[in-house]
């Protein structure tokens, strides 16, 4: 597989409708073997999460900021919209926006707090991963990490 690859099965997801009776042809393949899929703004191709769902296809969670199309510069609200419009569990969400987000940008070294990794995260003010997404606005950043070390506190 390619880098070409993801990109050309969220053009024929949305081609499709995310039909989650494919199995007779050669799509079923390119959902288990991409590497990654996006869940792409305003596709409105719900359907299309059941199919990466039942093939284990990681989805990636990102702002996208574009002031032309997607003036969204809030990660948070980004996963609050994944979770709302798009029916990810705010685990998946969070796993979207970091392991799977790192995976995308090809960033090995990031997106998971293991030994030898680079060790970039935050640390929240909240109970449960779906605080992330039900706050709209508002400080939940206790520490902010980057290479191990904080760059920010409040």
């Amino acid at each position: 597989m390619c880098k070409r690859c993801p990109p050309f099965v969220a053009e024929a997801l949305e081609c499709l409708g995310g039909n989650g009776y494919v199995e007779e042809s050669g799509l079923p393949l390119l959902f288990r073997e991409s590497p990654l899929n996006s869940i792409w703004e305003g596709s409105g191709n719900v359907n299309a999460l059941d199919v990466l769902r039942a093939h284990g296809v990681p989805m990636a969670v990102a702002t996208d900021c574009n002031p032309g199309t997607s003036p969204l510069l809030s990660l948070r609200q980004a996963m609050q919209l994944a979770c709302t419009h798009f029916r990810l569990t705010p685990e998946e969400a969070l796993r979207g926006a970091t392991m799977h987000a790192a995976r995308a940008l090809g960033l090995a070294d990031r997106g998971l707090l293991r030994v030898g990794m680079r060790a970039d995260f935050v640390r929240w003010r909240i109970g449960a991963p779906a605080e992330l997404g039900y706050w709209l606005g508002g400080a939940l950043a206790a520490s902010v990490f980057a290479g191990g070390r904080v760059v920010a506190e409040s």
